[in-house]
């Protein structure tokens, strides 16, 4: 085992290091004239849009780290004034 621990710790040195994270398939509706902040947003936070609406409202379908859902309802809520609606699928 001893012989070996080189070849290993050298290798492990060499392998890329991959961050998994938990996403949560979400929907998001906001007014137009949101669209454009709310997409900024998504791409600052890692989070993806899947697919897109366009009806009286955006409805947007998005993948959103778990860790970031709290940050980003408060900033919804803030920037729409409380209108904006996101909620887990």
């Amino acid at each position: 085992v001893r012989a070996y621990s080189s070849s290993v710790q050298k290798t492990l040195n060499s392998v890329e290091t991959i961050l998994k994270q938990v996403l949560i398939r979400c929907s998001i509706i906001i007014d137009y004239r949101l669209l454009t902040p709310v997409e900024n947003k998504l791409a600052d936070s890692t989070s993806e849009i899947i697919d897109r609406n366009y009806g009286e409202e955006v409805k947007l379908d998005v993948l959103v780290p778990q860790s970031r859902i709290i940050e980003l309802q408060a900033w919804l809520s803030n920037i729409s004034r409380g209108r904006a609606c996101l909620r887990e699928l």
